[in-house]
């Protein structure tokens, strides 16, 4: 919901808020996508430094306590799998944003990016 506010839509030459078509974008809006990408990866790698850090102890008490609500759920060697599913809804979300205008290639993307996601799940197994 929160990208649809940044999604730009051009009507005679001048860009739109999508999501309030009365409110033209600003360049703000156009620096939010490189932004939040980059603010998730980070996000993303501090929480997997920390994990692979503590990756001998993911059964005690502490780490439990203060990750373990990312990691419980999955088999000891996948620790990292609730990392791969935030980065996939969040590149999910974003090519829906960024390709609202194309339906079906919007459709085409996700569903790529669904089926690839499958795949590596069957492989790999991640669940207790």
């Amino acid at each position: 919901m929160l990208l649809g506010l940044f999604s730009v839509r051009y009507i005679d030459g001048i860009a739109y808020m999508r999501a309030n078509l009365l409110y033209p974008s600003t360049i703000f809006s156009n620096l939010l996508y490189p932004v939040l990408f980059f603010w998730t990866i980070l996000v993303l790698a501090v929480i997997l430094m920390v994990l692979v850090k503590n990756r001998k102890r993911l059964h005690s008490v502490r780490v439990l306590l203060e990750f373990g609500f990312l990691y419980g759920e999955y088999r000891t060697d996948c620790f990292y799998w609730e990392l791969l599913r935030m980065s996939m809804r969040t590149i999910v979300a974003g090519a829906c944003n960024l390709l609202s205008g194309d339906v079906k290639l919007s459709c085409m993307v996700i569903f790529l990016l669904q089926w690839i996601y499958l795949s590596v799940l069957c492989w790999k197994r991640p669940f207790i």
